[in-house]
């Protein structure tokens, strides 16, 4: 497979899922989102909408290996049944944390 993207869940990823997130996502990344144009901010959204975001989600976090950034967010579903091509985050309650890697040191933002 040629992917920019890798999706990863609680589940090894060269074995079956063992539930519908993995799927719906790489779904969702194969069909919205192109290398070219992406943001981390959307693929945030991405993995924020049912069904990447269910109940069994704690937290996600999106990393981008060219430019040492990451953000992770808790996230709480509310069970809300939102189409998975919604980029809504309104079920969810969130905290995020976004970061820079630099040299061994980790510099906080917002």
């Amino acid at each position: 497979k040629n992917r920019w993207f890798l999706v990863q869940t609680n589940d090894d990823h060269w074995l079956p899922p063992r539930d519908e997130r993995r799927n719906a996502a790489n779904a969702l990344m194969n069909t919205t989102c192109s290398p070219n144009t992406i943001s981390n901010q959307e693929i945030m959204s991405v993995l924020s909408s049912h069904p990447p975001l269910n109940r069994g989600t704690i937290y996600t976090t999106v990393m981008s290996s060219s430019t040492g950034e990451y953000s992770s967010v808790i996230q709480r579903y509310d069970g809300g049944e939102e189409s998975a091509s919604s980029s809504s985050s309104s079920s969810s309650t969130s905290e995020s944390t976004s970061s820079t890697l630099s040299g061994g040191e980790v510099t906080e933002k917002g």
